[in-house]
């Protein structure tokens, strides 16, 4: 998410003079591979990139490729194929290019697209999804026999004034079996060929909104640790806090409250987790009353006799689902200090929110990945997984 933020904003500076970039894209991956379909990279005139498409491997051959795509004007698709990697390190030479040998034993494709003021790709339409904070499906035409699709991205439930499909795409679309959500509840990114048409669609979804309850010094490597992660951030102090605004400048957003109204001026939706760390027990008996949604993490700091002493006194509106209920809060890393502490609470809200274990990996089964778009259609007519992988004889029970 981060990747995406930082390519959004750095957009509009780079073509603020005329200056076009390329844009390119993770559109497919078989096998294995660092990052999935959908994973971006910004590539500038000058040579500066924003996002990634790999951990570091292809980064500079995709950078010198759209060097080329920026020269002639035209997208590309380069297959960057390490499937079968002891042969290709065999026969390479003694500075291999980072896509001879990567060790990854997978294959990627890379659409890299020629950007401009007049032309912006994707970028729009991203920034859009991400401020109006509702997750978005987009189709962008990597090939089409129409010029006047090539490069084209498009909002496929077109509303609040986006325009309507062209023809072609939204047949090609509505052709399109259905797809299956992954375990957090998004529809995975596919690659999809349609006749002439070539498209990648692909759900954008708004950063993870997390509310930090409580404004002691605990919550400062909290608001840390997710901003890093590019998630907008809420922090509800107490008035009077003189020192607020600049302990929690990094803050989307800081609301200033009082014990009467603890949660005024606080908007919930659908992508919100919550974390109380007031150290006021009268306090957090007052917000548990005013969430008015359910939510899919709540997290409560403070030991579990506190948190059952608080359930029990609170008056919980109709409905409240304790299923998202966190407490003690954090994962199990033998955390200690409060930036250690952070890092937990962060870790088991996005395992929580991508239905996922926290188990080692090496203790997982299968592919580290859900599989989409080719890949995975092709496991599912196969009848099985699409990876086989198992656990290192190693890994711990």
């Amino acid at each position: 998410m981060k990747d995406l933020l930082d390519i959004v904003r750095a957009y509009p500076l780079v073509t603020a003079k005329g200056q076009p970039a390329a844009l390119a894209t993770v559109v497919n991956v078989e096998g294995s591979s660092y990052r999935r379909a959908g994973a971006r990279m910004l590539v500038a005139e000058d040579g500066r990139t924003w996002g990634g498409v790999s951990g570091g491997c292809l980064e500079r051959d995709v950078a010198n490729k759209a060097r080329g795509v920026l020269a002639s004007g035209r997208a590309i698709i380069h297959r960057y194929d390490t499937t079968d990697d002891e042969n290709l390190a065999a026969s390479a030479p003694p500075d291999p290019s980072p896509a001879a040998s990567t060790g990854c034993f997978g294959a990627v494709e890379v659409f890299i697209q020629p950007l401009s003021a007049e032309q912006p790709g994707p970028i729009p339409l991203i920034a859009r999804a991400l401020d109006s904070r509702q997750s978005t499906q987009l189709a962008s035409v990597i090939a089409a026999s129409d010029p006047s699709l090539l490069n084209t991205t498009w909002i496929i439930a077109p509303g609040d004034g986006a325009p309507a499909l062209p023809p072609p795409l939204a047949a090609a679309i509505a052709a399109l079996p259905a797809v299956p959500v992954d375990s957090h509840r998004r529809t995975p990114s596919i690659r999809h060929r349609d006749g002439d048409l070539d498209l990648f669609i692909e759900s954008i979804d708004p950063p993870q909104n997390l509310v930090i309850f409580g404004g002691g010094p605990d919550a400062v490597p909290l608001l840390t640790a997710a901003k890093a992660l590019g998630w907008r951030v809420v922090v509800i102090a107490t008035r009077p806090a003189a020192d607020a605004a600049e302990r929690f400048a990094a803050a989307d957003q800081l609301l200033l409250t009082n014990s009467d109204d603890p949660a005024a001026g606080l908007s919930l939706d659908d992508h919100t987790a919550v974390v109380m760390m007031t150290h006021n027990f009268d306090r957090d008996l007052r917000f548990l009353a005013a969430l008015n949604r359910p939510v899919r993490y709540l997290g409560i700091l403070g030991p579990r006799r506190r948190t059952d002493r608080l359930l029990a006194q609170a008056k919980l509106p109709a409905g409240f689902d304790r299923t998202g209920l966190f407490a003690p809060i954090g994962l199990d890393l033998g955390a200690e200090s409060p930036d250690e502490i952070a890092l937990a609470i962060v870790a088991e809200i996005l395992a929580t929110v991508r239905g996922r274990s926290a188990q080692p990996l090496c203790q997982r089964g299968g592919p580290i990945h859900e599989r989409s778009g080719e890949s995975a259609a092709k496991a599912g007519a196969a009848g099985k997984p699409a990876s086989s992988d198992r656990p290192f004889p190693s890994c711990p029970a």
